[in-house]
């Protein structure tokens, strides 16, 4: 699935002269987990989404209050943020 959301990304999304975004793209992902207010882990494809955007230069920030940041950390080398800082 990750491959035909990604296949067809605009040219030039990871550029670092995106206008857009004054810089280079970039996506906040809201939740980790299959299933919402869960703290199930097993299954998802976030993991797999975030890395092809990567792939394709964009800045990925994942945030789940739900998981346990270490886990995920020591599981996929994945560090979630708990604040979103925005570039003026």
């Amino acid at each position: 699935m990750t491959g035909w959301a990604l296949c067809c990304q605009p040219a030039g999304l990871g550029d670092a002269e995106t206008p857009s975004s004054g810089g280079r793209a970039r996506v906040f992902i809201l939740e980790l987990t299959l299933k919402e207010n869960c703290l199930d882990l097993r299954n998802t494809r976030v993991i797999d989404v975030a890395a092809e955007m990567r792939e394709y230069g964009v800045q990925v920030d994942v945030h789940d209050p739900w998981v346990d940041a270490a886990d995920v950390q020591n599981e996929y080398g994945l560090a979630l943020v708990t604040t979103l800082e925005l570039e003026a």
